[in-house]
């Protein structure tokens, strides 16, 4: 089916990817569960007084709950020999094996930005990271599809990126304590999970199971993340806590772990191309309605930030419509 001139790019998108709008509504509300899961990790991040122990915490409960999935799951447990296999033989890079140090920041900053900025302007920040470093991941190979140009609209969309950012949080860059190093901290950890992307791919493309490499992106991470916790206790102004706290607080993990499940299903129905435009889409109005319905003080949903998220929908669409994307 081809498209008329009066089609948007996500209308071309959605009706040439041939799929059941429940399988887009899947990949919709997985960004909606990213953002989700970053207040939840803010909010456990600002009771216990320790970033690193809630991200360590919110990974231990994915890990946890993963595990048992995988267990019960012939295919995946399947999938380890495939990994070992692949190892041995050259066609997985051990390096893949630890690409849930991507995560662990992703999670780190998220649960060290959002009490500080709020869910939306940490969602600008990490998309915007995560655009412009999966074109240099795409230019540098690192996904299973090996390399790809850059075009003048992937890189025009990636400057997008970073306009929308800049204008969305425009309003507090003069702002003093956290709120610069929070921004950085939120497009920093998008970066890092344009990293991991394409080398959890190759994992789950060796292990034939996505389910198995998400377990393994959990497992990683919440090593990463006990040694970070540990290591910056001591001598800390943040000491470790295990007080039990407010038990919805610890409802991150088991939205991380879920989140996982979602992708898998959707991301083996939709498509590449069509799941990444919904999803930006549900984690953009997902984060927007979050400070909305729920402000953190100092924070909430500006003009600005609504100008950003649209200049930031602009580069998506603009990589979506893009043949070498």
């Amino acid at each position: 089916m081809t498209s008329t001139p009066t089609q948007g790019p996500l209308a071309v998108v959605l009706v040439n990817s041939g799929r059941r709008p429940r399988h887009l509504v899947t990949a919709t509300l997985t960004g909606a569960v990213i953002a989700a899961q970053s207040r939840v990790n803010g909010g456990l991040s600002e009771t216990l007084g320790n970033t690193a122990q809630a991200a360590f915490l919110c990974f231990l409960i994915a890990f946890v709950t993963l595990s048992v999935v995988v267990a019960a799951s012939p295919r995946a447990r399947s999938g380890f020999r495939a990994v070992r296999d692949g190892v041995r033989a050259g066609t997985l890079h051990p390096a893949c094996l630890v690409a849930g140090l991507g995560g662990a920041g992703y999670v780190a900053g998220q649960t060290f930005s959002v009490p500080h900025i709020g869910v939306a302007l940490f969602t600008v920040s990490a998309v915007a990271g995560q655009i412009v470093f999966s074109l240099i991941a795409d230019r540098l190979g690192l996904g299973s599809v090996g390399r790809r140009n850059l075009t003048r609209r992937r890189f025009f969309a990636a400057g997008l990126s970073v306009v929308a950012m800049a204008w969305a949080v425009s309003d507090r860059l003069g702002e003093v304590g956290f709120a610069q190093v929070a921004i950085a901290a939120g497009f920093g950890a998008g970066a890092g999970i344009a990293i991991q992307m394409p080398l959890n791919g190759r994992v789950a493309v060796s292990a034939r199971s996505n389910l198995l490499s998400g377990w393994m992106n959990a497992s990683v991470a919440t090593v990463a993340l006990c040694a970070l916790m540990l290591f910056g206790s001591v001598g800390s102004a943040e000491p470790l806590s295990w007080d039990w706290q407010p038990w919805y607080l610890y409802l991150g993990g088991f939205i991380s772990a879920t989140n996982v499940l979602l992708v898998t299903y959707a991301i083996t129905k939709v498509g590449v191309l069509a799941f990444s435009v919904c999803q930006v889409l549900g984690l953009v109005v997902g984060a927007a309605a979050a400070d909305a319905l729920s402000p953190i003080t100092g924070t909430g949903i500006t003009w600005s930030m609504v100008g950003g998220c649209v200049v930031l929908f602009m580069a998506v669409s603009l990589l979506v419509t893009d043949r070498a994307s």
